[in-house]
């Protein structure tokens, strides 16, 4: 039998655990780390992290729970059973709501726990009825009071999905999450153009009213105000920039009727509008602090992927705060020509990024699941990422007597790489990278899966430094 003196120490420490698992629950949206930790085992972090009581977030109510009941276990312990079922009873609503709709948040697990271990330590018999009492009332309270809440994410999901099974086959039941997960990038593209459309009428409307309100303080009229000739005064096209665009928008001019010459003028008159146009944007946007404009038009989220890293080549600390995945393929053209730009970002990174290279050879490039493997061949030789240079800029030339030539050029050792590859030694590999980019929604190339965020498409050095750094600054504790 403990002590008094024995059972307030273990109390203690289960408080202090229980402070930790509540600011690690808050923190779960935040850190990089924690959030590949959370989504590792389900999908509920991240909705618990942001589910609200009396707009005070879940996690907030958990560690000032915490701090009273370290104050009233040494200066006020009458209280401490009182507060204890309170607790008792609204974490227990909130494990029956996460239960209904995505899953155990980890971190609610280990609160759970540490509840428990509490009443364990501090049961007293004389007060069972009581407590008892006090968790049923607060569980029926928070179980209807938090849903309620409108800004409680889970309440949201729970409306919106519904309940997870919305087919059965046979007896077989298709899950919402089987039909989404796929869809999620081509979902994302819609809501992205739905997006830029309503940004672009958002901007227009703003820039209507914010040049109303200069034109009026300038007493001229809005018209007068746009056709000002500071914005179109000395605006140049030059005819390396028409050549440029005939160049990039070719396939799409060639049903052209008219003269090279009438086309020509065509252009430098649309490229010397929209230069006139972004100058009186400018302008507009250089007004907004003026007139205080607020925009809170938001920016569709990125779909969110879960990916391992468990036996695939890598560059960067293995333990990095922010892991970028490249789903790539050697047949593939955009794969090809964007290859230098991921090695540029690579080297920008090289000691604070972990770059995790996934193969997802098309099913329509012939030659390229023989490819990957040859490069995991080649990765056995020590020389993975010199190889997969080397198939990036052979623009397809991936025969497999070619993938020998390939390992010759490097000096390795031939007949061990020949051997691996007449092995299919790593074609169970491939196929389990190919099986793992389905599910995480992959369906074009390049993908690259940034801090969780799945992005489709070849990017820019600025592009992967916007997105990389964000993830970087959140991982430090930043918003």
């Amino acid at each position: 039998m403990l002590d008094q003196k024995t059972k307030r120490r273990i109390l203690f420490i289960l408080i202090v655990m229980g402070l930790a698992f509540a600011a690690l629950a808050g923190l779960a949206d935040r850190v990089t780390w924690l959030q590949s930790l959370c989504a590792f085992f389900s999908d509920a972090c991240k909705e618990a992290a942001e589910v609200v009581l009396f707009k005070i977030p879940i996690w907030a109510w958990g560690l000032a729970f915490y701090a009273a009941l370290g104050l009233s276990l040494f200066w006020f312990p009458f209280l401490f059973p009182w507060l204890l079922a309170v607790g008792i009873g609204v974490e227990a609503a909130l494990i029956g709501i996460a239960l209904s709709i995505t899953g155990i948040c980890l971190f609610c697990v280990g609160n759970l726990v540490v509840i428990l271990l509490v009443v364990v330590f501090s049961f007293e018999k004389r007060l069972f009825w009581r407590t008892l009492a006090i968790s049923s009332l607060s569980f029926i309270f928070s179980t209807f009071l938090i849903p309620g809440q409108k800004a409680s994410p889970i309440s949201d999901v729970a409306q919106k999905q519904g309940p997870q099974i919305i087919a059965r086959v046979a007896g077989e039941e298709i899950t919402r999450e089987e039909i989404e997960r796929p869809l999620a990038p081509r979902i994302h593209d819609f809501e992205l153009q739905a997006y830029r459309l309503k940004k672009w009428q958002l901007e227009n409307l703003i820039g209507r009213k914010v040049l109303q309100k200069e034109a009026e303080e300038l007493g001229i009229t809005l018209d007068q105000m746009i056709k000002d000739k500071r914005f179109s005064q000395g605006v140049e096209v030059s005819e390396v920039e028409v050549n440029e665009y005939l160049e990039r928008n070719w396939d799409r001019l060639r049903s052209w009727r008219g003269s090279p010459e009438e086309l020509k003028t065509r252009v430098h008159g649309s490229l010397r509008q929209k230069k006139v146009d972004q100058r009186l944007l400018d302008y507009v946007r250089s007004l907004y602090p003026k007139y205080d404009v607020a925009v809170y038009l938001e920016e569709p989220e990125y779909p969110y992927a879960r990916v391992k890293a468990d036996g695939d080549y890598f560059t960067g600390p293995p333990d990095a705060a922010v892991t970028v995945f490249e789903f790539s393929d050697y047949e593939c053209p955009a794969c090809q020509s964007g290859h230098d730009v991921v090695r540029q970002v690579r080297e920008i990174y090289k000691d604070r990024v972990k770059w995790v290279f996934k193969d997802y050879p098309l099913t329509q490039h012939k030659e390229a699941a023989k490819a990957a493997e040859a490069t995991r061949c080649a990765g056995e030789q020590g020389r993975f990422w010199e190889y997969q240079d080397l198939l990036f800029a052979a623009k397809g030339q991936l025969a497999p007597e070619r993938l020998r030539e390939y390992a010759a050029e490097l000096k390795l050792d031939t007949k061990a790489f020949g051997q691996c590859l007449d092995d299919a030694r790593f074609e169970k590999r491939v196929k389990e990278n190919i099986a793992e980019a389905r599910k995480a929604g992959v369906e074009r190339l390049p993908t690259f899966v940034i801090g969780g965020k799945l992005i489709t498409g070849k990017l820019s050095v600025e592009r992967f430094q916007g997105l990389i750094d964000e993830e970087l600054k959140r991982a430090q504790g930043g918003p």
